[in-house]
């Protein structure tokens, strides 16, 4: 099945339905940053939020817009309600963005089920017919998820596999090739990179 992996800073957006139903959405080399997995019953959106989100940096709120495009776009077909959330990320990782990002989720956009996984350095995002979804931390997953033939990065999905991506800041960059941390870009990953987000299914 085909997989696609999230890089440092950006978001991808898929579809339960049809043939989208197969593809999985990893993301790694979560060292003090966080991975946010959003579900409902339409769509799956993972994002990789950098830990240069922090407190020092007073930087939450640009962020937050950035994340607030593949939410708001899960919204026009689902209520807020329906959406569920995740946050994974590393044992050690300071409290300052998981916690933003569960307030924000919670208090401004009205998403009510938000798990925490604070002991994984990666994980997967698939479809499931029981829950509509189902997320795997990678230490105990396949590693042929993480790297293979099957793998590709956000900028070379397209539309046959994803609804859209985007990047949450200037660091955004595709991740790197085979098991490489989601940080590590390929070469000439920016010029790939879309100026702000693309969506095919728009």
């Amino acid at each position: 099945m085909p997989t696609v992996k999230v890089g440092l800073d950006q978001w991808v957006l898929t579809s339960n339905q049809g043939n989208k139903q197969q593809v999985h959405l990893v993301t790694s080399g979560l060292s003090g940053c966080v991975a946010l997995a959003l579900a409902s019953k339409k769509q799956r959106c993972l994002a990789h939020v950098f830990s240069d989100c922090n407190e020092k940096n007073n930087n939450f709120r640009a962020y937050a817009e950035k994340l607030k495009i593949p939410l708001e776009s899960m919204r026009e077909e689902n209520e807020a309600g329906e959406i569920e959330a995740a946050l994974v990320y590393s044992e050690g990782t300071n409290a300052f963005l998981p916690d933003n990002l569960s307030e924000w989720l919670r208090e401004e956009m009205g998403v009510k089920t938000i798990d925490r996984f604070n002991d994984t350095s990666g994980c997967r995002v698939s479809y499931h017919k029981i829950g509509n979804w189902r997320l795997r931390k990678k230490e105990q997953d396949g590693p042929e998820y993480y790297g293979g033939d099957d793998v590709v990065t956000a900028s070379a999905a397209g539309v046959m596999r994803i609804d859209g991506f985007g990047k949450l800041s200037d660091y955004a960059a595709d991740a790197g090739e085979g098991d490489a941390d989601a940080g590590e870009a390929d070469a000439g990953a920016g010029d790939k990179s879309p100026g702000e987000f693309i969506f095919y299914s728009k």
